[in-house]
């Protein structure tokens, strides 16, 4: 198995691999959860090959994780409870399912378009889903199969005063080729909470994965289509930290590296996978964004796309982390940026109501601007 290959990012996976970056079994095990593209059965072959071919190992009780002797004995009983979730989801009596599917809708976009139909048991619904979307397969159908279907799971009977308490019973996420790609389950009873917390195990899990960015580095966090100026990990140490842009005098919490580092080590000691994100800089409607940013370390890439619009300030602001440009400059090319932005938007809004014509006339807009 080449563990690499469950890395999100491209950019990551081939930084790794330069390296050399040996993973731990946890460490493997977590990137494996966490891949997009794989399958649950995928999955769950790269689970058994962790067990069988890298070392075992113990762990340490954290705020959201038990402790165990075994990991590669806690990573079997996952495996086991998500073949139980399975055959818990499809199967019980007091249900009803419906089905959503993943279209395309304009400008390529994908979106969920939920089906409006009811169903008794989980194989009439998946029947008629399978019926509806593939049908008699030909070519030219097969490019609009959808990409993705979720099959819901109701009770059928809420329980309680409010109607819609624990009405959601679990989901069940399904590739075009109806493959499983993970089944989500409500556990709402005492006897479920070792189930429970055996399920949320990765989610309790804090790495310090290695990545090849460094501060002002233009970076995306949603495959392509926001550009983020990376300042830096919650996983660095202040080694990595000076190593990777930063200077003595500039420590990010205004405080003593010292105390940086501490905060640091018990994050990787204690904390959990929503401790283990990135700091950096976006823009929104116009203005800018300082933000600790939630995307897993290992999912970010570098920006390949234009930037155009409010967008351009990232590019200064990327050049001010990088000690290119002054705050002086910084501030005023952002400033020059919105406001020929905000001419743009204005000049577009006045113009609409009337004919192109007139408006070029006017000399309110020129013959050859695309507004």
């Amino acid at each position: 198995m080449n563990i690499y290959d469950f890395i999100n990012s491209r950019d990551v996976r081939s930084y790794a691999q330069k390296i050399g970056y040996q993973f731990s079994a946890p460490e493997a095990a977590y990137l494996v959860h966490q891949s997009d593209g794989k399958t649950l059965q995928e999955k769950m072959q790269a689970w058994q090959e962790i067990i069988d071919t890298m070392p075992d190992c113990p762990i340490e009780k954290r705020n959201w994780l038990q402790a165990a002797e075994s990991f590669h004995s806690m990573l079997s009983d996952y495996m086991d409870l998500q073949r139980r979730k399975l055959h818990t989801f499809c199967s019980g009596e007091g249900y009803v399912y419906s089905y959503s599917v993943s279209e395309h809708i304009y400008d390529d976009r994908m979106s969920w378009c939920e089906r409006n139909f009811v169903f008794s048991d989980y194989e009439a619904c998946a029947d008629y889903c399978k019926k509806e979307l593939v049908g008699e397969e030909t070519e030219e159908a097969s490019k609009d199969r959808a990409e993705k279907i979720m099959i819901h799971k109701y009770r059928a009977n809420p329980d309680g005063d409010d109607p819609f308490a624990n009405l959601t019973a679990g989901c069940l996420s399904l590739s075009g080729e109806w493959d499983v790609l993970y089944i989500d389950l409500n556990y709402i009873d005492e006897d479920s909470a070792d189930d429970s917390d055996l399920d949320s195990m990765f989610e309790g899990m804090c790495f310090d994965f290695p990545i090849p960015f460094r501060r002002g580095d233009i970076v995306t966090m949603d495959g392509g289509n926001t550009p983020f100026v990376f300042s830096y990990s919650t996983t660095w140490d202040s080694e990595k930290m000076l190593e990777r842009g930063f200077h003595s005098y500039d420590c990010p919490w205004g405080k003593s590296w010292a105390q940086f580092d501490r905060h640091r080590n018990e994050l990787l000691r204690s904390g959990d996978s929503t401790d283990m994100h990135v700091f950096g800089t976006y823009a929104c409607q116009g203005k800018l964004y300082q933000d600790d940013d939630l995307t897993i370390p290992t999912d970010l890439e570098y920006y390949t796309g234009e930037l155009s619009g409010y967008n351009r300030q990232v590019k200064a602001v990327s050049m001010y982390e990088k000690g290119e440009i002054g705050y002086e400059l910084l501030v005023n090319s952002c400033f020059s940026i919105r406001m020929e932005e905000m001419a743009k938007e204005i000049r577009a809004d006045c113009a609409l109501p009337y004919r192109r014509e007139i408006m070029e006339e006017l000399g309110v807009i020129s013959a050859n601007s695309e507004t």
